[in-house]
């Protein structure tokens, strides 16, 4: 057999592909996910196009997530502990987990499958850790292969309770994971001390504003200090540590990634000319990629030059046929699956994040290396070089639409990528607005993150927070920064000092596992909904998703499926 291509695979083995024609596969999604798949794919011998309507990879969800590749995150939400507390917490606009009550059958529904999977909480969350461990020997086994730095920090990941109710849960959540094969411990605040010394147990109080200058973050977002916390609650009681998982830059990785396979043959459609879908059509086992604007039907105007761009324009309607396809759009997924005739019930859920640019020795100091996750408060943190703290958390339920609906609609701040910062208002989200992902950042979504860091590291500046500059709040006017200009679009090597937030769509399914495997229609697969564990599981559902299409191409017995045969090293 005359071999043309040998790609690496786990459990060294090697492919050889035969010289058949190669069956061409077109990928829809350039973040965590769409490359890893991408990446599988290639190295069964498959000829495969990425396609992104972003000019750059990973520039949504995978731009700037908490950072962590955390198998000791793995436990899903089905349980009726959750539901409550979104029930508690759905009028208290700085929760962290958020339900806007607003009516709408598809949140109602995926909350109606949501609650059906509680009995599965066991099993989803042992299944969920086992590919959790899986994927990170692979994350870490490409880049490697591949040569690329992504900031990794191999600290381990500390979770840490102030509470005896949540401290217990987590006893028996360790049981759970060590059934999945994952070794955690707990710790005792003194030996959490010993982890990092940045962690203080005695000092978990509000930051007053004596303690720092005149402008103080609370005090231009708070008409009053915050009440501190009471003595009872100023300790840790406890924590777990886990010291095989380990934190990186997301966005850094995808890119190192995209940019190995664009130079082993893999080819990126991305932007607005070449990268934007608007329909995916399965026939006679062939899939049509046809470009164009989406904003009709589900994604509303792109980042970069929406309908307005005459260029792109004249490339709508532009058909490429491929053997198959694997859908990896985040939360794109639900609409072009349905366009397939699949239903992938995926729903939105949004979280934040703020990185840190600590540009002062002080705050490179006082911040923790270890990576944390503080589970009262759902909130995690990472440590991305010397220079940089990543916090992250909440999850919020709101749907696609710009119109939230919600108490706040007056006083948002819309952060696009390209775009300026500005204020959007209830006034504006009318029903004639096109239909748009919900991305504004959301002052009071932003605020819990900021005041986290405050309360535990608070000789780190949080200082110039930057989608408040130059927006007037209603209480404290005078005590805002004199406006600035829009700060420059964040990119992989660029960043606005300060403190940068950023709001990501997490596509989750109700059962919280990610749906990976064919669809209905020969040629047509899935790799999506992985929720808030996109980075920790990518590296395994893109080896599974990989296996799928191959056997899928064998299945369909078309003339130019790929010759393969599997031999040792």
């Amino acid at each position: 057999m005359q071999c043309l291509s040998r790609a690496r695979l786990p459990g060294g083995m090697r492919q050889i592909v035969g010289a058949r024609h190669q069956s061409s596969i077109a990928v829809i999604g350039s973040g965590i996910t769409g490359v890893t798949t991408a990446r599988a794919l290639m190295a069964r011998g498959f000829d495969v196009t990425v396609y992104d309507r972003h000019r750059m990879e990973a520039m949504e969800t995978s731009f700037a997530n908490g950072g962590q590749l955390s198998a000791s995150n793995a436990e899903v939400w089905n349980s009726w502990g959750t539901v409550l507390k979104g029930i508690k917490w759905m009028f208290q606009s700085d929760a962290p987990l958020l339900m806007n009550p607003w009516p709408s059958w598809h949140k109602y529904s995926w909350c109606a499958e949501f609650v059906a999977q509680i009995p599965m909480y066991k099993a989803n969350t042992v299944e969920t850790v086992r590919l959790a461990i899986q994927a990170r020997e692979l994350l870490l086994k490409h880049a490697e292969d591949y040569n690329f730095d992504f900031n990794a920090e191999h600290r381990g990941i500390l979770h840490f309770y102030m509470g005896e109710k949540d401290y217990q849960h987590a006893e028996y959540v360790t049981k759970l994971y060590a059934e999945g094969g994952l070794e955690r411990y707990p710790v005792t605040p003194a030996e959490m001390r010993e982890i990092d010394p940045a962690l203080d147990p005695d000092t978990c109080a509000i930051l007053c504003a004596t303690q720092r200058n005149s402008a103080p973050f609370h005090a231009r977002i708070s008409p009053t200090p915050p009440t501190p916390l009471p003595p009872s609650l100023r300790r840790y009681i406890g924590g777990f540590f886990t010291p095989s998982d380990f934190t990186g830059d997301i966005h850094k990785y995808s890119v190192g990634l995209a940019k190995g396979i664009k130079e082993r043959g893999v080819k990126f459609n991305c932007g607005i000319d070449e990268g934007r879908v608007k329909e995916l059509r399965a026939h006679n086992g062939k899939v049509d990629v046809v470009l164009g604007d989406p904003a009709e039907t589900f994604a509303g105007p792109t980042f970069y030059g929406g309908r307005t761009n005459k260029r792109a324009k004249s490339r709508d309607g532009e058909v490429h046929t491929y053997d198959g396809v694997v859908v990896c759009a985040g939360v794109r997924s639900r609409d072009l699956a349905a366009q397939l005739g699949d239903r992938v019930n995926i729903y939105p859920v949004k979280g934040y994040s703020i990185t840190v640019n600590m540009n002062d020795a002080q705050s490179q100091n006082a911040a923790p290396w270890v990576s944390l996750l503080d589970d009262e408060a759902k909130i995690v943190t990472s440590r991305l070089g010397k220079d940089r703290f990543r916090i992250a958390g909440t999850a919020e339920f709101n749907g696609y639409n710009r119109d939230t609906r919600h108490r706040d609609t007056r006083h948002r701040v819309t952060h696009h990528r390209n775009t300026h910062h500005r204020p959007t208002s209830a006034a504006t989200a009318t029903a004639s607005t096109p239909r748009r992902y919900n991305r504004d950042i959301r002052h009071d979504r932003i605020v819990p993150l900021v005041r986290w860091c405050n309360t535990h590291f608070p000789e780190i500046s949080t200082e110039d927070i930057t989608p408040w500059s130059g927006v007037p709040h209603p209480t404290h006017p005078t005590l805002l920064p004199p406006p600035q200009p829009p700060p420059p679009t964040p990119t992989a090597t660029t960043s606005t000092p300060g403190t940068s937030p950023l709001a990501g769509l997490r596509p989750m399914m109700p059962t919280m596992l990610p749906r990976v495997g064919a669809g209905k229609a020969p040629g047509v697969f899935y790799n999506t909904g992985h929720g808030h564990l996109g980075w920790t599981l990518s590296a395994a559902t893109a080896e599974m998703v990989g296996e799928a299409v191959r056997a899928g191409m064998r299945k369909s017995k078309l003339d130019n499926s790929p010759a393969v045969a599997m031999t040792k090293q």
